[in-house]
């Protein structure tokens, strides 16, 4: 009883929010994210609380919500890494609103945090199969990170149309998934070397894509490279330069899809030119042909 009034008390004083965002974030980091769900929820009270006590519009009530900010920034990637997508989007989705509500988007720091929660929302919208809502999501986190300005490259723009590609390949668009990735790649290009880990998952999802196409040779090409950036340097290096990556064990795996989705190509094009060579098959390879294997899990 002494402890819950304890718990009580911290969560309605002044710094209940903030003390429990610091505690919700060491739980995270530690792995504890069942812990991390519960202090988030506790402080979210918290913080409605105290922003009731010092009146809105005041410059502590606006303090407070920027520790609710956070703290809903973090319960959506607590959720997030839970897989309880539901609760990911309504977390995402309460941080965009108090965002754009109270962030100022002639501040680039605000703007740069704007567009990470419509990224998230995106993510979390897509686990859930809303994929248009996702994508609009995805657009304004988009537009957010360039501030309207195609010709801006960073990172960060370059991970959301990542992550719109993703959307259209699920709505079977591969022509329109192909030019994002693509376009994602373009921004890798300028940002860093040739080699840079991070355009290796480009170039699968350009592979993919054309795969599903039927444009094997080109397919084969764009996993060649993917699989020789990969292959040519070491885990830690790969790691540090493919953030979204969240351990060896998800990039090893990576690594074999892209080493197994070629070498399954190409058994594919051995077969269809020995049937060819055979007389089962017309020239193009249409009739009766092998069909393309399909990729594993991105």
């Amino acid at each position: 009883a002494e402890a819950e009034e304890a718990r009580r008390g911290l969560a309605a004083s002044p710094t209940g929010a903030k003390s429990q965002l610091e505690a919700a974030r060491a739980a995270f980091v530690a792995g504890r994210v069942d812990d991390c769900v519960r202090l988030c929820e506790e402080a979210r009270c918290a913080a409605a609380a105290a922003v009731a006590r010092a009146g809105a519009g005041t410059p502590a009530a606006e303090e407070h919500l920027r520790d609710d900010i956070a703290v809903c920034s973090l319960l959506g990637k607590a959720t997030m890494r839970q897989r309880r997508w539901d609760e990911a989007v309504a977390a995402f989705q309460n941080a965009v609103d108090l965002q754009e509500a109270h962030y100022s988007m002639e501040k680039a720091e605000e703007r740069e945090a704007l567009s990470n929660a419509y990224n998230n929302l995106g993510i979390a919208l897509k686990n859930v199969g809303r994929l248009e809502s996702a994508i609009e999501a995805l657009n304004h986190a988009y537009m957010k990170a360039t501030n309207g300005d195609d010709k801006v490259a960073t990172a960060q723009s370059a991970q959301i149309l990542q992550n719109v590609a993703q959307c259209l390949v699920q709505q079977g668009k591969m022509d329109d998934a192909r030019m994002m990735y693509s376009r994602a790649l373009e921004i890798g290009q300028r940002l860093y070397r040739s080699d840079h880990a991070s355009h290796a998952l480009n170039y699968m999802g350009i592979a993919r894509c054309l795969k599903r196409e039927g444009k094997i040779p080109e397919a084969m090409k764009s996993y060649a490279t993917a699989c020789q950036i990969l292959d040519g340097k070491d885990i830690e290096e790969c790691l540090a330069e493919i953030p979204e990556v969240p351990s060896k064990e998800r990039l090893e795996q990576v690594r074999q899809q892209c080493r197994q989705e070629l070498a399954q190509l190409v058994m594919f094009m051995e077969e269809l030119k020995r049937r060819q060579a055979a007389g089962e098959l017309g020239e193009a390879g249409e009739a009766g042909g092998p069909e393309a294997p399909a990729e594993g899990a991105a």
